[in-house]
């Protein structure tokens, strides 16, 4: 994402306007961003799977709980924002030939492919994606960051990760 205010973003002022918008007590947000930062792995199962190039990649499979919370954040938070045509990568319900068929007779077209992106986009950024993008003030920001990000960065596998990068 790009800098200022995403079209549409409504600022969250507030813990408990979080938890409204979640529709889920803020006392568990808290919770378990608190707890995301001291054992991750009692929110995600951390498997590390071969790459087809060589090395290997982590991936962090999100538990029951975190999963629910990051399935609402996306639905409440992020699926009110219209993606661009040409940006379907990742997006629910959109398939490879419909991402080419929009890109189909350009005269240039650009393909890249961010080495490492999810472990490389850390948590400051995403923080600072949550402030300057879609206008959350400090509390909600420290609680959307946590929720989305594990060891410091955003986790391949996590429920909002094409969200967040």
């Amino acid at each position: 994402m790009g800098s200022g205010a995403v079209p549409g973003a409504k600022r969250i002022h507030s813990a408990n306007h979080l938890a409204s918008i979640l529709k889920l007590p803020v006392e568990l947000l808290r919770h378990v961003a608190t707890s995301l930062d001291v054992e991750p792995r009692v929110h995600y199962r951390f498997i590390t799977k071969p790459k087809r190039a060589g090395g290997s990649r982590e991936i962090a499979m999100p538990r029951r709980q975190i999963r629910r919370i990051q399935q609402r954040i996306r639905s409440r938070i992020f699926s009110r924002f219209k993606f661009p045509d040409a940006m379907r990568g990742g997006v629910k319900g959109s398939r490879l030939i419909d991402h080419a068929a929009v890109h189909a007779g350009k005269s240039v077209v650009v393909n890249l492919d961010i080495r490492e992106c999810f472990p490389s986009t850390s948590a400051a950024r995403v923080a600072r994606m949550f402030s300057q993008e879609l206008l959350c003030y400090r509390e909600p920001r420290f609680l959307l960051t946590r929720l989305t990000t594990a060891k410091g960065s955003v986790p391949q596998g996590g429920v909002t990760s094409m969200d967040v990068v």
